[in-house]
């Protein structure tokens, strides 16, 4: 279990993980539980883990603006070997930074991504910094493995049509984030997931149109041929 992962152990809406063991996330989803993570009362110590689990997230991103203080010019491509000092999402909310806080599309193809990264999406999102819209492609195992990120994205993103998101059988770890106006499109490769771990990750940042739309058309066709099974718009 990686840190961030620790931190926000038992702390599901709260709940304990017998607790949460007994809840289908189906069922939590459904509109009977449309407010339950806003009117349940957290405990103390939920409280605590979810500070915790901010700091975290914070000191990570910091970590990164000392990194990467520039996006590469056009086929140009900055390469980072980070040692636990930040993880895949980072590179999303510095991008943004960096072209000045708005970007015409996102595309986010990850095995899970952790809850305090799915909030700070969704918070993205609902401020209009994505123009034309958000995909998000993960591994199999996020429903399970990550209940409480998947149930956010199903109704803050996909339940009010702010994206569109796909399980598939997905390991790739892809960035794809542009400003056309800028001329930056950004395609981030990486081999770290969207949770912090223990483990030396490296990253590519490339700023080109033509990898970015190989990237682009490869994740599109994924979504159409898989429209019937598990996409959600």
């Amino acid at each position: 279990m990686d840190e961030l992962d620790d931190a926000l152990a038992n702390d599901f809406f709260g709940l304990d993980d017998d607790m949460l063991g007994s809840l289908m996330i189906d069922e939590i989803i459904t509109e009977e539980f449309a407010d339950y993570e806003t009117t349940l009362i957290a405990s103390a110590r939920s409280v605590r883990m979810r500070e915790r689990a901010k700091m975290i997230v914070r000191h990570r991103q910091e970590n990164l603006s000392k990194i990467l203080t520039e996006l590469p010019d056009a086929d140009e491509s900055i390469h980072i070997l980070g040692h636990n000092k930040f993880d895949a999402w980072c590179f999303v909310p510095r991008c943004l930074e960096l072209m000045g806080g708005t970007a015409d599309e996102l595309y986010i193809s990850t095995w899970l991504i952790a809850h305090p990264y799915v909030r700070e999406l969704i918070e993205i999102i609902d401020a209009g910094k994505i123009r034309l819209g958000v995909s998000i492609i993960t591994g199999l195992l996020f429903k399970r493995r990550k209940p409480e990120s998947y149930a956010m994205v199903i109704e803050q993103m996909i339940g009010k049509k702010k994206g569109r998101f796909l399980q598939a059988k997905n390991h790739a770890k892809i960035i794809l984030i542009a400003n056309e106006v800028l001329n930056k499109y950004i395609v981030v490769e990486t081999s770290a997931n969207m949770g912090t771990n223990e483990s030396m990750e490296q990253t590519a940042v490339y700023n080109g149109r033509t990898l970015y739309e190989f990237y682009r058309n490869e994740f599109d066709s994924i979504f159409d041929r898989d429209s019937q099974k598990e996409l959600h718009w």
